[in-house]
């Protein structure tokens, strides 16, 4: 077969829409979401699933989330301006309580949580500086022991050499000084990831390799990959990321310094 090779390169909000673009066609998922539950935690990536969701738009995509980086520090989103968590119950919007959702999960169902980090080994790591270990503390318990599937979706930016050791020196009390707000970090061994090579994966039938990272202005953050393929599938996937250029940046608003009760040296 005589494949074509496509380079393209995504920033960060281009990634974001596409893995939940190819996390949300996949089989699993809309078997879960057609017949189940599936629980779409707060975060920036899980914004764009969410939109991929109900199809209603999030026009201030920091108001999806909790924990947030942003001006150069790790905080916490203003609570005031926080949306709950996404809960699907059957194919159709919930106001159910996600925490009390999450307690009647079963085996096909889906909880879909962000990280701050993954390892070369599969562990994601997940900031967690919120009273009982925040969303994924409080949660964590109840997927495992249902037998529920918990998801992943995270951009190649996210990428850390090693998670194996990070619980020895993290963690509010053992953290002398931050800039920043000091937490520790969540990690799960098992983590089902979905990265944009799966997205990419999940919509065209592509090969998909990463070869560069990084960039200057909006492209900070920013990924380069070469997808190879038939002529047809190269095309389509060229067409779905001229799509993908038009994401707007996110803009991030983290809490009050003055209410936070674990202030930091900035």
């Amino acid at each position: 077969m005589n494949n074509k090779i496509l380079q393209v390169t995504l920033n960060v909000e281009e990634s974001r829409r596409l893995i939940s673009k190819g996390l949300t066609n996949t089989p699993l998922f809309q078997k879960a979401l057609s017949n189940h539950k599936v629980i779409v935690a707060n975060g920036t990536t899980n914004a764009f699933i969410y939109e991929e969701i109900t199809q209603e738009k999030i026009e201030d995509k920091s108001t999806f989330t909790a924990g947030i980086v942003t001006d150069g520090v790790a905080c916490i989103t203003d609570g005031s301006l926080r949306k709950s968590p996404l809960v699907m119950i059957k194919g159709e919007k919930s106001d159910k309580n996600w925490l009390e959702t999450v307690k009647t999960f079963s085996k096909d169902d889906i909880f879909v949580k962000g990280a701050n980090g993954f390892d070369l080994y599969g562990r994601a790591g997940i900031m967690v500086a919120g009273e009982g270990g925040g969303t994924i503390g409080k949660s964590y318990g109840y997927i495992i022991s249902a037998g529920a599937t918990l998801i992943i979706p995270v951009g190649l930016e996210k990428l850390v050499p090693s998670l194996e050791f990070v619980n020895e020196f993290t963690g509010i009390d053992k953290i002398d000084y931050s800039i920043g707000k000091k937490s520790g970090v969540f990690v799960i061994s098992d983590a089902n990831i979905f990265t944009e090579v799966e997205a990419f994966k999940a919509l065209f039938n592509v090969e998909v390799n990463a070869i560069a990272a990084g960039g200057i202005n909006e492209s900070q953050g920013s990924i380069t990959f070469i997808i190879r393929g038939s002529e047809e599938e190269v095309l389509k996937c060229l067409e779905f990321v001229k799509k993908l250029k038009k994401e707007k940046p996110i803009v991030g608003y983290k809490a009050l310094c003055e209410d936070c009760n674990n202030p930091c040296e900035k």
